[in-house]
């Protein structure tokens, strides 16, 4: 391979035995980056992305071998250590306890493989009164705070579930805190356990907003900067366009487009908590001039003056922006059952270690015999396992 395209994860080695969306995604950016994964699945039905939305499983799968074992049988079990004796990461998405009862859990796998970077993914972690509580995306985006603070700033609390915040932002930790983790073992020869609770991810994501609140008691989002020359605008057309003139000099010049420049001028509008304090008389002002006009119309002029600004696209304008293709944001591959499948190309752009789409997502169980011979097994073995159904 030559220089620039070598993969910086070439040597690592996961093993992903997660469920759910958080630990597929962040086993395909370690993959996207190189490292070889196995994602492991029930015999028979597989993960239960495969269900649900058609395209759900492939859309977080590509570049992995997919391997069904049935971990409540003691001969998955040994095939599960016999891998985890040449993996480097082994990745989890049960609820707190569970891989301890299959035989997987931390403890088990590092007394074959003492160097283990064991990687437990969960909705609120291994500790706390949360703990053994069932949850989903929304449930932790609850938690934390954050869906106190969506909607319109005039409006109640709405739900944000759609984008799977909690869940890609626990992915998005869990993968840097197992790179950190190589790291750490390259340069101490140690292996470790890393406990991500999406919820503990969830609150991250309020860092500033958080801090805002407990330094300043700002009481709720009626308060937020949102109120004040940021938000979203409907227009004449019925579309929406993204405004953020948070600064002096963009309220300024969004004042004069929307044909208010005494507003822009005025002493109690100067500054951003000026602007705060009278957010609701601001809001309502801006939110009946851009319904003179449609979207086209406000984009070109407030881009004309530079005031940060943009169409809120629904996902097919989305795929579509020239922005998404001109970078190239969605990639294609082929599927022997979906057909051409789209998915999200890997977002960093590496000039020397590149991430690659080097196959699609797997079919059920599509590599469990290769694996199996691979690390081993013989062919009369192989077949007593599909007999006992244990893969």
């Amino acid at each position: 391979m030559a220089e620039s395209q070598r993969a910086a994860l070439a040597d690592i080695c996961v093993i992903d035995l997660s469920p759910m969306m958080p630990g597929h995604f962040c086993s395909m950016i370690l993959a996207d980056l190189g490292a070889r994964v196995i994602t492991v699945e029930r015999p028979g039905t597989g993960h239960f992305s495969r269900t649900t939305i058609r395209g759900s499983f492939e859309s977080v799968n590509r570049n992995k071998e997919s391997l069904t074992l049935d971990l409540k049988q003691s001969a998955a079990q040994e095939v599960l250590h016999r891998l985890a004796r040449d993996a480097d990461v082994v990745l989890e998405g049960f609820r707190p306890g569970v891989v301890d009862r299959l035989a997987a859990g931390y403890d088990t796998l590092r007394a074959v493989k003492p160097d283990l970077i064991y990687c437990a993914i969960s909705g609120y972690g291994q500790d706390g009164p949360y703990r053994d509580l069932p949850g989903h995306d929304p449930n932790y985006l609850a938690v934390a705070g954050v869906l106190s603070l969506a909607g319109d700033p005039l409006g109640p609390p709405e739900g944000v579930v759609g984008a799977s915040m909690a869940d890609l932002s626990g992915a998005w930790f869990a993968a840097i805190a197992i790179l950190a983790a190589i790291r750490a073992r390259d340069l101490h020869g140690i292996g470790q356990y890393i406990d991500i609770a999406l919820t503990d991810t969830s609150y991250a994501l309020m860092q500033s907003r958080m801090t805002e609140y407990l330094v300043n008691g700002c009481p709720s989002k009626e308060t937020l900067m949102a109120r004040a020359g940021i938000g979203l605008f409907e227009t004449s057309d019925g579309s929406f366009i993204s405004v953020a003139a948070a600064e002096n000099h963009f309220w300024r010049s969004l004042c004069i487009v929307l044909g208010l420049t005494e507003w822009g001028l005025a002493e109690r509008f100067a500054t951003p908590p000026g602007r705060r304090a009278h957010g609701r008389e601001i809001r309502e002002k801006l939110r009946a001039g851009f319904l003179r006009e449609d979207s086209a119309h406000w984009l070109g002029q407030l881009q004309a003056v530079g005031v940060p600004c943009a169409l809120v696209n629904d996902l097919g304008a989305a795929a579509r922006d020239p922005y998404a293709v001109a970078r190239k944001i969605i990639e294609w591959t082929e599927h022997p059952d979906l057909g051409t499948v789209p998915s999200i190309r890997f977002p960093p752009i590496m000039s020397a270690t590149p991430a690659t789409t080097r196959r699609r997502a797997p079919m059920l169980g599509e590599h469990t015999d290769a694996l199996l011979s691979e690390f081993g097994y013989s062919a009369a073995q192989i077949r007593e396992l599909h007999d006992a159904n244990a893969v």
